[in-house]
């Protein structure tokens, strides 16, 4: 199973996932901190053009420390258990900027 996976992701859409929505989202987004440092390690490995699935990124993130920050290998296959579909990457990318501008005006 993979994340985010070039070579799957290009059979759906000619633009890789995360060239949709590396400008609209940083890390400091997300309202959990595990999320922003699993995206924050994506981000890099995207960027460092290394293959992105299951197993590097548990590599990255172990390889940061941050794997058990974020709940462990367990926790990311129960994360990619839980994407239905990428179809509306951007639509969600949107509205995670729109609940962290929010919490921002609040805070």
């Amino acid at each position: 199973m993979t994340i985010l996976s070039r070579s799957s992701w290009e059979l759906v859409s000619p633009k890789p996932p995360l060239v949709l929505v590396g400008d609209k989202l940083s890390p400091e987004m997300f309202y959990e901190t595990k999320f922003g440092e699993i995206y924050s390690a994506l981000l890099s490995m995207y960027h460092s053009g290394k293959a992105i699935d299951l197993v590097t990124v548990r590599a990255e993130l172990a390889s940061r420390g941050k794997l058990e920050a974020v709940g462990g290998a367990y926790e990311l296959v129960r994360l990619a258990g839980r994407v239905a579909s990428s179809a509306h990457l951007e639509y969600h990318a949107l509205i995670l900027r729109q609940m962290y501008i929010r919490r921002e005006m609040i805070a």
